[in-house]
């Protein structure tokens, strides 16, 4: 397997960022999650994720291209059984390793659109764009079931986050495939760098930035 921070010897910069999963209702704490961003002279991003509670249970690497598309990904939880990477070559994605302890050996066809592993961290490079729509392909990383996504600029909004005022970019995401419209998320970035910053989900949780470092 590759170890993507091994990849990065000309680092220029790096930060981590704390999220936490809430209930908006009770303020029951559901989930913890953390990821640290490396830049090299290349524009290349190095993105080491971290999400579990009351553990850090599931490590996700990968490796962002200079307009935020994944080049690659590995997914390791051990509780699961699942360790596997995603590579992109030319316009397909090449899927090896096991997923619940079944072994996988696939190749997806994605054309010219990027492939978004991350939508939440990926979409940080249309944020930071003049575009106002864009498509790419995505995969659940818990059935590797693949679909093309939509995300659409929807303006600006102020928003709390850990107690403070912030105008945030809002974007709406949702699949291309009209039968399966009933995925829709909303997403909320910091204007300046594209960061993610919060999600609200359908059964009232609420995932929101509360630490950087």
């Amino acid at each position: 397997m590759v170890f993507f921070f091994m990849l990065c010897p000309a680092a220029l910069a790096q930060m981590t960022h704390y999220y936490e999963s809430r209930h908006q209702d009770t303020g029951a704490l559901s989930e913890r999650s953390l990821i640290s961003i490396r830049s090299d002279a290349d524009g290349k991003r190095y993105v080491h994720f971290e999400k579990g509670y009351p553990d850090y249970t599931q490590t996700e690497d990968y490796v962002f291209g200079p307009q935020y598309e994944t080049l690659s990904g590995r997914i390791l939880n051990k509780n699961e059984r699942t360790d596997y990477t995603i590579m992109r070559q030319g316009t397909s994605a090449v899927i090896t390793g096991t997923l619940e302890g079944k072994e996988i050996n696939r190749q997806l066809g994605l054309g010219n659109d990027p492939l978004f592993l991350f939508p939440k961290f990926n979409l940080a490079g249309f944020v930071l764009s003049d575009k106002k729509m864009i498509t790419f392909w995505s995969l659940r990383n818990d059935t590797l079931e693949e679909y093309k996504m939509i995300a659409k600029r929807e303006g600006v909004e102020n928003i709390i986050i850990s107690g403070k005022p912030t105008t945030a970019a809002k974007v709406y995401l949702t699949t291309a495939n009209p039968l399966f419209r009933i995925f829709k998320r909303t997403y909320y970035f910091r204007l300046n760098d594209g960061l993610f910053l919060k999600q609200e989900y359908a059964d009232g949780r609420v995932r929101e930035l509360v630490k950087e470092e």
